[in-house]
């Protein structure tokens, strides 16, 4: 499996109908620390900041989730670096990012949704606090 992914490497990175196989290789490499040191070392190119994998693994302000990493899943942001473009892209089309862009989109509607809003008892944003409010708490 890591020929595979030194080929998706030697091409730029994976295309999406290779998106299964990738995510089967790294979920093969996360049952042993060997296999995941293997992929480690054949992925080390993308390891950089200007990829989101590289910068969660980087953790260049302190953790994988900062507030970098989660504007760039929002926005759908990919790296201007063609090598390592793809890889962004294959990142985007995963279920943990997806469900972080979701809870914004569900949250707003559940929050601005009056009568959704009343009924979960969350008031809109305080325009003077910038805050969510639950009943009056802030």
């Amino acid at each position: 499996m890591i020929d595979q992914l030194v080929l998706m490497l030697q091409r730029g990175g994976p295309e999406p109908a290779e998106y299964r196989l990738l995510a089967a290789i790294f979920a093969n490499a996360a049952r042993s620390a060997e296999s995941a040191e293997r992929v480690r070392e054949a992925l080390a190119p993308t390891m950089t900041t200007q990829c989101i994998h590289g910068h969660g693994f980087l953790k260049p302000r302190g953790y994988a989730g900062d507030y970098e990493i989660i504007d760039r899943i929002y926005t759908g942001w990919e790296s201007s670096d063609p090598a390592l473009a793809k890889w962004d892209a294959f990142f985007h089309a995963q279920p943990a990012p997806a469900a972080v862009r979701n809870r914004k989109n569900y949250f707003s509607f559940r929050s601005c949704n009056p009568a959704i809003a009343e009924r979960a008892q969350i008031n809109r944003p305080s325009f003077e606090s910038g805050q969510w409010t639950r009943e009056g708490h802030v």
